[in-house]
């Protein structure tokens, strides 16, 4: 097992999994994965989503104050979306 995300980030290590990048195209794929993980796969929305992904960051490392985030939970509640959910 990796490192756990340290508690400042506002998220459970095992909240949600979201896929990104090439693969998310095949959904066939996509539903395999989610199948032999157990557990429910969302397909960003966003083409860039590594690009999205620092960008909360960011905004989590500017904080509230400066017009950013709290946190990493209300970053990607006010951010992040997905394109749909394989269960």
């Amino acid at each position: 097992m990796g490192k756990p995300i340290p508690s400042n980030f506002g998220i459970s290590r095992h909240e949600s999994i979201v896929a990104g990048g090439g693969l998310v195209k095949n959904n066939l794929l996509m539903q395999i994965y989610a199948d032999i993980i157990g557990r429910d796969i969302t397909v960003s929305a966003s083409p860039q989503v590594s690009a999205l992904g620092a960008a909360m960051l960011a905004s989590v490392a500017a904080g509230k104050e400066n017009s950013g985030h709290a946190n990493l939970k209300q970053a990607a509640a006010n951010t992040a979306s997905g394109r749909n959910r394989l269960k």
